[in-house]
């Protein structure tokens, strides 16, 4: 389940591991996600990686996030 009130927090957790050597792998997958009795949003699944380790995190699809994965040259794939 994706919030949006932590959706900052999420990239800025994405960014903090990007700076302290972790990569997001490819491919970059956007989805819908489940939010509450609302429905559901359009999110953005990252896979970070380190070493042998890896970790998803889910991002809402929002315009700033978009922008930072292009930044990146990365590319969302709809799933």
């Amino acid at each position: 389940m994706v919030h949006l009130d932590d959706a900052t927090k999420r990239l800025e957790l994405v960014r903090y591991h990007m700076q302290q050597g972790w990569q997001i792998d490819a491919p970059v997958l956007g989805r819908h996600a489940y939010l509450d009795q609302r429905g559901s949003i359009r999110a953005v699944e990252v896979v970070l990686s380190r070493l042998d380790i890896r970790q998803v995190v889910a991002l809402p699809d929002t315009p700033s996030v978009r922008e930072f994965l292009h930044s990146y040259g990365l590319n969302v794939i709809d799933v």
